[in-house]
């Protein structure tokens, strides 16, 4: 927690020859723009390491009083965005991953939670991975998986996404980790915000 309103943390997944794929969660312990953490990650990576790895990664900062968030994304998956009405959407761009590219420029973008709007970060492993018969659900088929607990806050919430993957791979092992974090704007007579992983 950088401040009594404001927290920053991250997530990322390193890839490279010889690697599988490793996830890293935690808070930021600096305060900094999001797409300056991405920035200067990116030259560390290029310029003082000798090494073919690079990272997928989105970084962001939220206001727990207004519900703005800032956040800068590079080659992670889409943060999709739960609004009241249920309605959801992907936001953010696809950017070249961390540690590809020296010149490449991250850029940050904001997003203003109302109150009863949800945001959900996740890894690849819901969207990429493999389910049923060689199928993956991508970032579309996510949709209906998290519409479906619109009404659940935690720990309910959490038991039933991990159920409802289960159902979409057929009870078959899962291939790649999981990894959410589910941010719920909520008034603060009803505890804040609510986070769910």
């Amino acid at each position: 927690m950088l401040t009594v309103r404001i927290v920053g943390f991250f997530s990322a997944e390193a890839f490279g020859q010889n690697i599988a794929g490793t996830r890293l969660e935690t808070e930021q312990i600096c305060p900094r723009q999001p797409h300056d953490i991405l920035q200067s990650i990116n030259q560390i990576m290029l310029k003082d390491l000798t090494t073919d790895h690079y990272l997928t990664m989105i970084s962001r900062l939220l206001d727990l009083t207004s519900g703005r968030l800032c956040f800068a994304q590079v080659g992670h998956p889409y943060p999709i965005l739960q609004a009241k009405e249920n309605t959801l959407h992907n936001i953010g761009r696809d950017t070249l991953p961390i540690g590809i590219l020296q010149t490449v420029r991250f850029q940050d973008h904001h997003l203003q939670l109302a109150l009863g709007e949800r945001l959900i970060l996740y890894s690849d492993g819901f969207s990429d991975g493999a389910y049923g018969q060689n199928t993956t659900l991508e970032k579309e088929g996510l949709q209906p998986l998290f519409a479906r607990v619109q009404h659940l806050h935690c720990p309910a919430l959490t038991h039933s996404v991990l159920k409802n993957i289960h159902a979409a791979c057929d009870q078959t092992p899962l291939v790649d980790d999981l990894s959410a974090l589910i941010i719920t704007h909520r008034a603060a007579g009803a505890s804040g915000h609510e986070t769910s992983e």
